[in-house]
């Protein structure tokens, strides 16, 4: 996948459409600063990679777009997938 990777406070990942100068979709993720409860009732500061945004456009959905574009970043980022967190 050929896409843009602009590093900021969080990193913005793109999937632009060839010679179109339009975006297929986008992958937002950037840290957060968590308290996590364990299974004990401890609290645990913790600042995990997280999914921030994500977005693949309506008429790209279900084609695959936004898998290769969550591959992407997990590849740049040098992420395995357990460390991730995601907020709906």
């Amino acid at each position: 996948m050929k896409g843009v990777f602009i590093r900021t406070h969080f990193n913005l990942y793109e999937y632009p459409r060839r010679n179109l100068g339009s975006v297929i979709g986008i992958l937002k993720v950037g840290s957060k600063h968590l308290y996590v409860h364990d299974t004990n009732g401890q609290v645990h500061e913790r600042t995990p990679l997280c999914v921030l945004d994500f977005y693949v456009h309506e008429s790209k959905q279900r084609l695959g777009y936004g898998k290769r574009l969550f591959d992407t970043m997990l590849e740049v980022s040098e992420t395995k997938l357990v460390f991730l967190l995601v907020f709906i």
